[in-house]
């Protein structure tokens, strides 16, 4: 039904993606839309305030004891460590270096992508040897699979 080969040794990241085929990419992404509804606020309680109207940006909602108690760990802390019992002056802390390690590693993972695609457009990666080309479309990730003729 949906062949796979599996790890292929000597592959780029992008040419691993490329090799799942579709049916694998669609599952990947509906439990992301699944989660993201979820976070959203489809299933939670009262005590949740979406972020547009006033809640906290980036909270997600405790899915644990959900579904008549069938889910058993949360998201978030999945094994009850209590990172969201840490002082307030810490959690800035620890909120700040998230976002600002988060937009580092955005940088980080295009210029990886641009100099995969366009060699020489980040100078520091080409002087890296047998820096790896792909000769794929990085932004549209069901290309090789899905045509749309307009």
């Amino acid at each position: 039904f949906a062949p796979y080969r599996g790890y292929v040794a000597g592959c780029t990241p992008q040419e691993q993606w490329d090799n799942i085929p579709v049916v694998g990419k669609l599952q990947i992404l509906i439990a992301i839309g699944m989660l993201e509804s979820y976070g959203e606020g489809a299933a939670a309680g009262p005590e949740y305030t979406h972020y547009m109207r006033g809640g906290q940006p980036g909270f997600y909602p405790d899915i644990k004891g959900k579904n008549n108690g069938q889910i058993q760990i949360n998201l978030y802390d999945p094994f009850g460590f209590g990172f969201r019992d840490k002082p307030a002056d810490k959690r800035a802390r620890g909120l700040r270096s998230e976002i600002l390690n988060g937009r580092a590693a955005m940088f980080g993972i295009m210029g990886f992508l641009a100099e995969s695609k366009v060699p020489g457009s980040v100078p520091i990666l080409s002087k890296i040897p047998g820096f790896p080309h792909y000769d794929g479309e990085v932004m549209a990730p069901f290309a090789p699979e899905i045509h749309l003729n307009f």
